[in-house]
């Protein structure tokens, strides 16, 4: 998490969407994103391989869309790395 917040760059909101809110940022020397998720609700393209970087493990490839189930106010940190 700490190189996330200290040597990542072009991090951008994505979205905000009712509550559910979208961040990405560049990984300095490579063609990956981390993408991090928040549902702040009270209540509930192309393919890339998906790292949950809080769970430290590999969750799959996404294939033009993500979905990702959270808790009321929970948030989920992800690395995607395009798949060729």
């Amino acid at each position: 998490m700490i190189a996330v917040n200290q040597a990542s760059h072009g991090n951008h909101q994505l979205f905000n969407h009712d509550g559910l809110i979208a961040w990405i940022a560049e990984v300095p020397g490579s063609k990956d994103r981390y993408l991090a998720l928040f549902n702040a609700r009270d209540g509930q393209s192309g393919s890339c391989r998906v790292r949950d970087l809080w769970l430290k493990k590999d969750v799959g490839v996404a294939r033009g869309t993500l979905s990702r189930l959270m808790p009321p106010h929970g948030a989920v940190l992800l690395r995607l790395t395009p798949t060729l």
